[in-house]
């Protein structure tokens, strides 16, 4: 049998070692409060890569849309038992001929926009403001199956959405109110509630991902 000496650690080299590491961390320090907003953080959040947002970050409504990647799309939910409280699915739909019901500013529809996620606000040719989100299903069955589905809610609510089928698997849904030629309440209200119609059999499995 052969008796294995264990390599000897040089205490010159791991001390030159420490001072390197803590030289660099100082270095990362020194990198972070000149590159980003630091007032407040600690040392570790600033090692760590951790940052109060950039002016120019807080201007770009980064909450919404992520930077460095213009097609991401964030989804902002709120917490599930806060629906109870305040949720638009929790509301009624209300008839809006003959009432003295206006459009919503823009300004208002986008609060009520943040409530729904995945819906998105837009301008349509005469500059009216508009409500829509997108889907994608297994096949064109499951597509027209899911217009079946929003019938129901929207035949409950009084209030009936515009249902676009593209190509053979891509929903598009449209929101607006046609006797304020623009959004009212109503609008978020059978969004809010689409967004909770269950779609886990309509839709195709995620493939699972693995990285090396």
């Amino acid at each position: 049998s052969q008796l294995c000496a264990a390599p000897r650690v040089s205490t010159t080299r791991f001390q030159a070692s420490k001072v390197l590491s803590s030289q660099l961390r100082r270095g990362l320090v020194a990198v972070s409060n000149k590159a980003g907003n630091s007032d407040g953080m600690s040392t570790k959040d600033m090692v760590e890569g951790a940052r109060n947002p950039y002016d120019a970050e807080l201007a770009t409504n980064f909450t919404d849309t992520s930077l460095g990647n213009p097609d991401t799309e964030h989804m902002i939910k709120p917490p599930e038992a806060i629906k109870d409280l305040v949720g638009l699915s929790k509301k009624k739909c209300i008839p809006c001929e003959g009432k003295d019901v206006k459009a919503l500013e823009e300004s208002e529809a986008e609060l009520l926009r943040k409530q729904v996620a995945g819906w998105q606000i837009y301008k349509d040719e005469k500059s009216q403001l508009r409500l829509k989100c997108d889907w994608k299903f297994k096949n064109f069955v499951k597509s027209l199956e899911f217009f079946q589905r929003i019938a129901t809610v929207a035949e409950e609510e009084g209030h009936h959405p515009d249902l676009h089928l593209v190509g053979w698997n891509k929903v598009t849904v449209e929101l607006w109110t046609h006797s304020v030629s623009g959004l009212t309440e109503n609008d978020f209200i059978l969004a809010a509630k689409i967004n909770e119609i269950d779609t886990t059999d309509l839709t195709p499995k995620k493939k699972q991902r693995f990285w090396a």
